[in-house]
């Protein structure tokens, strides 16, 4: 027998609405997104409520081995991600992290969750699925000792307000601005944008870096 759709941590056995996103439930294999309206399948899936309805996690529930698993909801605007398997290095649980009220930290870059450890988790910024910290090392010049010093490979260009952006680790957020790679991580100052996002502007040099446990980081919304 094939089994319902399930509705979890939710006063509504089926919301038809996760922020400004229309949830609809229809005769589907997989979820998809379409401008600010959401296909939730009918059946096989259950439904985890986030951010006080705002988000959901959708977990496949039939074919246990292929374990996939769906963000989405309202950020700035709609938005639908699959997310990987959980079978890397963390073995991510993400039943297990929303019923303790830890998904958000696990799919937090790393990196960003060190300097927030390290010097307070207040300077945080975010567009969509790339976060920020600002460096307590604020001179381009050392920072680019430091970079040749640890990677020998090092990789740096700039576009001035006239040179137009360029893609952002192959995604479709665009920057412009100064950007280097350092220790496998990206340093920027200047200006991100991206579909669906206000600009971001970096007016201090940050450290970049990608949400975790996307299954196509280059594709996702």
């Amino acid at each position: 027998m094939t089994e319902k759709l399930k509705v979890y941590n939710s006063s509504t056995i089926y919301p038809d609405r996760a922020g400004i996103t229309q949830l609809l439930y229809k005769d589907a294999e997989y979820p998809s997104r379409k401008d600010d309206v959401i296909i939730i399948p009918k059946t096989g899936y259950g439904l985890y409520i986030l951010q006080n309805t705002s988000q959901f996690l959708l977990l496949q529930k039939e074919k246990r081995e292929d374990k996939r698993v769906w963000f989405g909801g309202t950020d700035e605007m709609s938005f639908l991600v699959e997310l990987d398997d959980g079978d890397g290095d963390y073995g991510t649980d993400y039943f297990s992290l929303w019923e303790r009220n830890k998904f958000y930290g696990a799919i937090k870059p790393d990196v960003i969750k060190m300097y927030e450890k390290r010097y307070g988790v207040g300077k945080t910024v975010r567009q969509g699925d790339f976060f920020g910290y600002p460096l307590p090392e604020q001179n381009w010049g050392k920072i680019m000792e430091w970079s040749k010093t640890f990677d020998r490979q090092d990789s740096y260009f700039a576009t001035g307000k006239d040179g137009g952006s360029l893609p952002l680790n192959e995604t479709r957020h665009r920057f412009q601005g100064e950007i280097c790679s350092f220790t496998g991580n990206m340093i920027a100052k200047g200006i991100i944008t991206a579909p669906d996002h206000k600009p971001l502007e970096l007016t201090k040099i940050c450290v970049l870096a990608q949400t975790n446990h996307l299954k196509d980081a280059k594709n996702a919304d």
